[in-house]
């Protein structure tokens, strides 16, 4: 039940970062960035434990480990090729790395873990967590990408033309 609950309350202060943003009454500064991207993780982890509960082995554990990792692992490659400089870059649009494929790949590859996690634990409330986190990443990336095109201009629109933006 607690990680229920601080699975919850892990999304709903997402989408509250998410109104924050839009609003745009607080500056968002590193810190809050920080504070966002650290409850998504938790939100993924806490996913992700909520599904051990409901672990059958089957053929879906070796696709679910699979994409788990995979996602894990594209997260890892959008932290580095971005070097923790800021989440919405200020100076210069990045475009190098993981960027060069996935213009999110650090919501990307959370989606691909916890979608792994449906996998290896399946069950109707895994399955509407994954899609509202699904909703919820979406709607924060597209915002950020309002920023981007005001901050870029027409480098971002070229970027964003030939990169995906969950997928390649």
């Amino acid at each position: 039940m607690i990680s229920v609950i601080v699975a919850v309350t892990s999304l709903l202060l997402c989408a509250a970062f998410l109104l924050v943003k839009v609003s745009g009454r607080i500056k968002i500064t590193r810190p809050v960035l920080a504070l966002h991207y650290g409850l998504s993780v938790l939100a993924i982890i806490t996913f992700i434990v909520m599904a051990a509960k409901l672990f059958r082995p089957g053929w879906q554990v070796a696709v679910g480990v699979m994409f788990i990792i995979f996602g894990l692992l594209v997260v890892s490659a959008g932290f580095h090729a971005i070097k923790m400089q800021a989440f919405v870059p200020k100076k210069k649009l990045v475009v190098q790395g993981i960027y060069k494929r996935i213009r999110n790949p650090l919501y990307a590859g959370l989606l691909l873990a916890c979608y792994g996690t449906v996998l290896l634990a399946p069950s109707w409330q895994i399955l509407a967590y994954a899609i509202m986190l699904t909703i919820v990443f979406s709607a924060i990336a597209k915002t950020e990408e309002i920023e981007l095109r005001k901050r870029f201009g027409k480098q971002y629109g070229e970027y964003r033309k030939r990169v995906g933006f969950f997928l390649p």
